[in-house]
């Protein structure tokens, strides 16, 4: 029977599944264990039912390395992909970026990563030129499925490092969430309004990247792709003077 013993042994699809198990709902922690089992073994289903308790309990103690994080080194070239230095990311990348960061960063780690994974050659000037994001980031990311874990799980946490630094100190102002209202305090007409500006908010915050990129592109839909293939920190740059300036 083949059992993994570190992180190494564990894909970058059996970590996705083994993260989708914390939040399963079990009526026993056996239950756990033999699906954890599964995953971090060669077992068929039917082997892993017919171990004792004792058994399923010494084995399961042999994954305890499950409880610690995986190492956040990571390799920057994947085949005939590169990395994409964060730097280089546009606004469109940003967007979709953020669209699978909010939704589930775990679940969607390999479009995450398809988004930043580029071919590249030198072009006439011997200066490196990156692939354009021009292709599906879930069939990109695929490419990344039977890895081990060690060699991607620091690049998403970098990714997120960066991201949540441009978010929550370099441009904090551009991303300031508005403090909710005690609305146990509030009634009639207080309680009524507050509800129409969150509804209001929800349906901005929706669609937030897509009016500024509108906006931006001077609500001529025709020049939207110009302004998705302009770089973040540009973009970002050009916000905060126009904050600044309002």
């Amino acid at each position: 029977m083949k059992l993994a013993s570190s992180w190494s042994d564990i894909s970058v699809d059996d970590f996705i599944e083994l993260q989708g198990l914390k939040n399963a709902p079990y009526s026993s922690l056996v239950d756990r264990q033999m699906d954890t089992l599964l995953i971090c073994s060669d077992m068929t289903e039917d082997e892993v039912e017919e171990l004792t308790m004792t058994e399923l309990h010494r084995l399961s103690r042999k994954l305890q390395f499950l409880n610690t994080e995986p190492n956040k080194n990571y390799t920057n070239k994947f085949g005939e992909f590169e990395v994409l230095p964060f730097n280089k990311i546009t606004w469109g990348m940003f967007i979709d970026l953020e669209y699978y960061y909010t939704k589930d960063y775990v679940k969607n780690m390999k479009p995450i990563i398809g988004v930043l994974l580029r071919q590249i050659k030198q072009n006439a000037w011997n200066v490196s030129e990156y692939e354009p994001y021009n292709y599906d980031p879930k069939e990109r990311g695929s490419v990344i499925s039977h890895l081990p874990i060690t060699s991607v799980y620091g690049l998403i946490t970098s990714y997120l490092d960066y991201r949540n630094n441009l978010i929550d100190v370099k441009y904090s102002n551009l991303f300031e969430r508005p403090q909710d209202e005690d609305e146990e305090e509030l009634t009639g007409q207080d309680r009524a309004e507050a509800e129409k500006q969150k509804a209001e908010e929800k349906k901005f915050n929706k669609w937030a990247y897509e009016s500024i990129t509108m906006q931006l592109a001077g609500d001529d839909i025709t020049k939207m792709n110009d302004v998705l293939n302009l770089s973040l920190i540009y973009v970002l740059n050009i916000l905060s003077m126009r904050s600044d300036l309002m």
